[in-house]
């Protein structure tokens, strides 16, 4: 497409696309925010994935809780009369595209900000501290382990 048609439209503001969308960038800069989206998201299913089936030891349980964290949210966002706090839900990091012409507003502190402002730190910010908790809980596991082992011979 991009060989036929040419990339001549990443330098475009988003607003030609997106009328109401708050954020002043262009059409690259949107996409690679919904790269990054993406990215977080898919690095926060597998933390809390690993993280399931380290504290578990079960593999279906490490699959499901990753699964009902990022596709059940968006049906009970339908069904929740709680549209604020359902856009902060982690599956909004697999909806950027959304997300930047379907915007909510909320006040932190005195400043007001995007959902998307909230949702990039947060999940980000969550699997930077959930990565040493699973390596903690391998590696207690791994030394439990081995210390039956030994007691064994």
């Amino acid at each position: 497409m991009l060989a036929a048609l040419g990339a001549g439209g990443a330098d475009c503001p988003i607003q030609f696309q997106f009328r109401r969308c708050i954020y002043n960038i262009t059409n690259l800069q949107a996409y690679l925010l919904i790269i990054a989206g993406g990215y977080i998201g898919t690095l926060f299913a597998a933390t809390t994935a690993m993280l399931v089936s380290a504290k578990t030891h079960n593999t279906a349980l490490a699959a499901a809780v990753p699964f009902l964290l990022l596709c059940t949210f968006p049906f009970l966002s339908r069904i929740i009369p709680l549209p604020g706090l359902c856009t902060l839900f982690p599956d909004r990091l697999m909806d950027i595209f959304n997300m930047l012409h379907d915007f909510s507003l909320y006040e932190i502190g005195g400043t007001v900000m995007d959902a998307l402002v909230i949702v990039f730190p947060v999940y980000f910010l969550a699997c930077v501290v959930l990565q040493p908790v699973v390596y903690g809980v391998e590696w207690s596991r791994k030394v439990a382990e081995t210390a039956i082992e030994n007691k064994a011979v």
